[in-house]
C-alpha cells in the first residue's frame, strides 16, 4: 500500500542481508519490513529523544531497538508502541566523542548554548508548536547573555545547521541577539567535524538548552547541563516531552515563568557545585534517561551483539 514500501522490499530482496541495522529509528517502513520478514534480524538504533507528539509513529510494531534508556519504554507504552526486544545501550555519538575526548585536548569555554535555530522558524506558517520553541529559544538565549556578560565568562554558541550557508544565516541570528557580547560559534558538519558539538558541550563549564538530544546526552555524561523548555509549561506539553522532564532533578530545570533571578541562581549554583556532588545529585536521572555502560562505550556494544546476531 506504500510505493516507498514496495522500493524497499524490492532492495532488500536483491541484497538478501542476513542482518539490517540502521539509526532510522522513527522510519515506519522499516518497522514493516521487520514484521512482514521475520526471517531478517532487523535492529534499529535510537538516534534522538522521542516525544509523544509525532517523532515517531504511534502503535506500530518494532523489531529490536536499541534505545538511549528506559525513558523511551515509558514514552513507548505511552503511545502503543511494541518491540521485539528493546535494550537500552546508551547514546552511540555521546560514546565516541567521549573516546575521542579522553585522548585530545580540546578548547574549553565557561558557557555554553545549544542552538534550535531552524532555517525555516521565520515562516509565517510556523505550527504553534514551532512557534513556543522559536519564542522560548530565543529569550533563553538573552537570558545566556545578560549572565555572560555579568560573570566575565567565555562563552559558545553550539550550532544546530550543517550546511555552510545556513551556517553563516545562523550565526547572524545569535549576534544580533547579543549585540556587543562576544561569542564563539561551534558548528558541527556531517563529515570531519561530526562530533564538534559534543566535543564543545563536554568542554564546557555549564550548558543550557532548550531541550535538545545533545543537552540530554551531555546531561548523561556528568556534564552540567541546565534545561530551560520547563520557563513554559504549555511548551513542554505542546512538545510531547513530559517523560524526560519528570525524569530530570529540580536544579537541573528552570522554574515555570520568566525569571532572571532563577536562571542567574541556578547557574550559580550549578557552576559552585563541586563535580562529585553534582553526579551524585543526578547519576539516576542520567542513567535513566541515557544509560551509558559503566566500563565501556555503546558502540562497543553494538559490535558485540553485531558479532552475535552474525553467528546465529
Amino acid at each position: 500500500g506504500h510505493i516507498g514500501y514496495a522500493w524497499l522490499s524490492a532492495l532488500l530482496i536483491r541484497l538478501a542481508p542476513q542482518l539490517i541495522i540502521s539509526c532510522a529509528d522513527n522510519n515506519p517502513l522499516l518497522g514493516q519490513y521487520a514484521k512482514d520478514n521475520p526471517q531478517v534480524q532487523v535492529v534499529l538504533i535510537q538516534n534522538a529523544l522521542r516525544d509523544t507528539k509525532g517523532s515517531i509513529t504511534p502503535g506500530q510494531d518494532l523489531p529490536v531497538y536499541l534505545a538511549f534508556g528506559e525513558t523511551e519504554r515509558k514514552i513507548f507504552h505511552t503511545v502503543g508502541i511494541r518491540c521485539g526486544e528493546y535494550l537500552p545501550i546508551g547514546s552511540i555519538k555521546l560514546g565516541l566523542a567521549l573516546a575521542q575526548i579522553k585522548d585530545a585536548a580540546h578548547q574549553t569555554f565557561d558557557f555554553a548554548f545549544i542552538s534550535h535555530y531552524r532555517p525555516d522558524m521565520f515562516d509565517p506558517r510556523l505550527s504553534p508548536l514551532q512557534l513556543l520553541i522559536e519564542a522560548n529559544q530565543k529569550y533563553l538565549f538573552q537570558l545566556c547573555c545578560r549572565y555572560a556578560r555579568t560573570r566575565t565568562l567565555t562563552f559558545a554558541v553550539i550550532t544546530k545547521t550543517r550546511e555552510p550557508q545556513v551556517q553563516l544565516a545562523e550565526q547572524e541570528y545569535y549576534k544580533q541577539l547579543a549585540g556587543e557580547l562576544p561569542l564563539h560559534f561551534i558548528s558541527a558538519d556531517k563529515a570531519e567535524k561530526e562530533l564538534d558539538s559534543y566535543l564543545a558541550g563536554l568542554a564546557s563549564g555549564l550548558v543550557v538548552h532548550p531541550g535538545s538530544t545533545l543537552g540530554f546526552e551531555l546531561f548523561a555524561a556528568g556534564k552540567k547541563v541546565l534545561l530551560g523548555a520547563t520557563i513554559d509549561p504549555e511548551l513542554i506539553q505542546a512538545w510531547g516531552i513530559e517523560h524526560y522532564v519528570d525524569e530530570l532533578p529540580s536544579s537541573v530545570k528552570l522554574k515555570a515563568g520568566r525569571s532572571d533571578a532563577d536562571f542567574f541562581q541556578r547557574c550559580d549554583t550549578l557552576r559552585a557545585m563541586p563535580d562529585a556532588q553534582y553526579r551524585e545529585v543526578t547519576r539516576e536521572a542520567a542513567q535513566s534517561l541515557i544509560s551509558m555502560p559503566a566500563d565501556d562505550y555503546p558502540h562497543e556494544t553494538v559490535k558485540a551483539l553485531i558479532s552475535e546476531w552474525l553467528s546465529r
